[in-house]
């Protein structure tokens, strides 16, 4: 339907059925039949929802307007003044047939809630009768404004058909009429973004909002009725919140102060966040920023339609799903298989031990919906994300991302400043050591002083800030990109950060910077679904491989070679690191094991100042290997610039030679965990003496499985821990011969 308001007349224009009898317009608007009686049936009621069903139809009235002196961007394609919208008949479905594109709000709450809410709606366009300052001059707020256009909608709609649910008689809502109109989106194109300072104030004046979950207060306007009725008096619209004890179940919204406008995009991402305060409750429900939800506070993750994704918080919350809860009572290690969370809603929750209401919860997004995350360049994010629920005294931060690039410590290094740039300049922000405990991650805002830096103006950036930019170090200059956006570092994977435990960064903390004792790794990856080991314990968790080294740093030594430090690995059972060492186009070759963080480059390689360009030919990676022979993940990688001053004389370890000597240690331990009997396969590089024993976590021998003489080549042992009256925990196996000693980790299980 389209309908224009202009001083107080009725103009319908060729949507609806239009007559001309004695001079006077008449509207024939044909009423169509319920699209939702089928669901109207078939639900029936709801218990879901804090203010509205969040489970069922709701067919919602779309109001959009404009103000006949808005001369904000007239030519703007989506929107051009004295128009309706480009979206006006696509913004929602007019019944429950899927014909909505992915840019339209009934499709995305039908995937959200899989299939288990169904908007719809029918929208308007109206101009309204006066100008804003006429409005502002006569004590006009929101309210007044929206009780005007909709008292003018009242001579051609039957409201009837947005009264279909009682949200006014409590739990459980009913499928019955109550009286009042079940939800209202006012829409105005724009009220203030065209005028100059003073008039610029008049949209707080006239107390709009770029978004509120509300048709208005009447408390702004003591004169005011909280309530107005249509239809003859049978129904009613209402003011104010809910949760306040208004009437009111209505949003209104303003386009041009929404970032939809220089988007170019409906503003789909206002109405989900509004709605989902009737969903959800009031501004305590609001999430952290930096990812994704329907009740961002700020600075939330969309997709190019501007569509969030909601998370596994606010689809519990909702009623559309129920993840599985895992905890310690259930197992020291579990099994855990997760196929795509957007499609399917499959999530878990890990209940953090030694806390009343903490969880992990666990998504997979596998990228298959439309709707599913992409990273500030458009790029896919796909992987394992998890959120962090507890409950603090600052509600906005219940819940938040743990991206899987870890927390740090951060120093502003410079400012940008110039032409299009905030007149304090933007923050580079740049990344010091890794601080799994108390630092911060770069999908929230930074706290941070400025020592040594060279102000834009006479203001100064306001701390905390969102990165905006931030110090390359490899080239050591700045890059703009906004990471709370997603920089696609974000997400636990199989190829990139396999391991979340008490020892990496992020680490798997509680909120008052304590251990959890939880580990959780990522076992298999496919394009479908994900398989993860969740270990509750330290014992258990160090059966796990050891995390990655993310913050290997070259320097130049003495003698200008290049030389690597790193943050020491912090699991209890570390054995030593690899050096790793290509040059460009060639494999990776080892160069060296060492047990001290840091490695430095013979004086072969000198390294280049870069000039104008950096152009790398030398790269370092570094893995931790532990106690039991399990390797991690290559560290991030390190470019150099060298040039070749002489011979290599480092020596490369690791590259087999044609005719390779046996490596003497422990091979395999088959299974593990073991319940009942385990195989343990060893070589030794020549004949002689062997031991095998067993300790405990606290370095005490609890068994001998071994002692024999034996030839060189490989060997098989079995053995049966039950036997020498070991309990379910962590253990270690010691090979000694011929001066060689090797540990593996063995874990046991009853």
């Amino acid at each position: 339907m389209h309908v224009h308001l202009r001083s107080g007349k009725l103009i319908l224009l060729a949507l609806v059925g239009l007559a001309c009898l004695d001079g006077r317009l008449r509207a024939e608007i044909p009423i169509p039949p319920s699209p939702i009686k089928t669901l109207t049936q078939s639900w029936g009621q709801s218990s879901q929802g804090r203010y509205i069903a969040s489970r069922g139809p709701l067919h919602v009235l779309v109001v959009f307007v404009q103000f006949p002196d808005d001369r904000y961007d007239p030519d703007y394609p989506l929107w051009p003044i004295h128009q309706p919208p480009a979206y006006l008949h696509t913004f929602v479905d007019p019944g429950n047939s899927k014909i909505s594109s992915q840019t339209n709000l009934s499709d995305y709450f039908r995937v959200m809630s899989l299939d288990q809410f169904h908007l719809t709606g029918e929208s308007f366009f109206v101009i309204t009768p006066h100008t804003r300052r006429w409005y502002l001059d006569r004590g006009y707020t929101m309210w007044e404004i929206n009780q005007e256009v909709l008292k003018e909608l009242d001579r051609l709609v039957d409201f009837s058909r947005f009264d279909r649910w009682d949200f006014t008689s409590g739990k459980p809502y009913r499928q019955r009429p109550d009286g009042w109109v079940d939800m209202t989106f006012m829409i105005y194109r724009n009220v203030a973004e065209d005028l100059a300072r003073p008039e610029a104030t008049m949209r707080d004046s006239l107390r709009f909002y770029g978004g509120t979950a509300s048709l208005g207060y009447n408390w702004y306007n003591s004169g005011s009725p909280d309530s107005i009725s249509v239809d003859n008096g049978r129904r009613w619209f209402g003011a104010g919140w809910p949760g306040f004890g208004d009437p009111g179940r209505g949003t209104t919204s303003v386009v041009a102060a929404d970032e939809a406008w220089a988007l170019h995009i409906p503003p789909n991402r206002v109405q989900i966040h509004e709605l989902a305060h009737f969903f959800l409750g009031d501004n305590s429900a609001h999430t952290g920023g930096g990812f994704w939800a329907m009740l961002n506070q700020s600075t939330r993750r969309t997709n190019a339609a501007g569509f969030s994704p909601v998370n596994a918080w606010e689809r519990t919350s909702t009623g559309w799903i129920e993840p599985k809860t895992i905890s310690l009572q259930d197992g020291n290690r579990q099994t855990v298989v997760l196929t795509d969370y957007l499609t399917t809603g499959n999530s878990v929750r890990v209940k953090l031990p030694g806390t009343a209401s903490e969880f992990f919860l666990l998504e997979f997004h596998a990228g298959v919906s439309a709707y599913d995350l992409r990273t500030e360049r458009g790029e896919p994010d796909n992987g394992l994300f998890v959120l962090h629920n507890f409950v603090t005294l600052n509600p906005s931060r219940q819940l938040r991302l743990v991206p899987a690039d870890g927390r740090w410590n951060w120093q502003v290094s410079e400012l940008l400043c110039g032409p299009g740039r905030p007149q304090a300049g933007i923050p580079v922000f740049q990344r010091l050591a890794p601080n799994p405990a108390s630092g911060q991650d770069d999908c929230s805002q930074i706290h941070f002083t400025m020592v040594g830096v060279s102000p834009c103006g006479q203001t100064h950036p306001v701390s905390p800030a969102w990165i905006q930019a931030y110090l390359d170090p490899t080239t050591d200059r700045p890059v703009l990109a906004n990471l709370f956006y997603g920089d696609g570092n974000d997400a636990f994977t199989r190829q990139r950060a396999r391991i979340f435990s008490p020892w990496s960064n992020p680490g798997t903390w509680r909120s008052t910077a304590k251990p959890t004792g939880i580990t959780i790794e990522v076992l298999e990856q496919t394009a479908r679904q994900m398989r993860l080991a969740v270990y509750f314990g330290s014992e258990a968790s160090l059966t796990a491989p050891p995390s990655r080294l993310q913050d290997v740093r070259l320097t130049a030594s003495a003698l200008n070679a290049p030389r690597l430090t790193w943050t020491g690995a912090g699991e209890p059972d570390f054995q030593h690191y690899e050096i790793w060492r290509k040059q460009k186009d060639a494999p990776y070759e080892k160069l060296q094991i060492t047990t001290r963080p840091q490695f430095q480059e013979n004086a072969a390689f000198q390294l280049v100042e870069p000039g104008g360009s950096f152009e790398p030919n030398l790269f370092y990676r570094v893995i931790v290997v532990d106690a039991s022979g399990q390797r991690s993940l290559a560290s991030n990688e390190v470019p150099a610039q060298v040039e070749f001053a002489g011979e290599d004389t480092t020596a490369v370890q690791g590259v087999p030679p044609a005719n390779p000597p046996l490596q003497p240690g422990i091979d395999r331990i088959f299974p593990n965990p073991v319940n009942g009997t385990a195989q343990i396969e060893y070589t030794l590089a020549r004949a002689g003496e062997v031991l095998i024993t067993a300790y405990n976590v606290l370095g005490q021998q609890v068994a001998t499985v071994l002692s024999a003489r034996q030839g060189e080549g490989k060997h098989r042992v079995v053995w049966t821990p039950a036997a020498a009256g070991l309990s379910s925990g962590v253990y270690f196996l010691r090979l000694q011969s011929q001066g060689v000693s090797a540990v593996r980790k063995i874990w046991l299980v009853k």
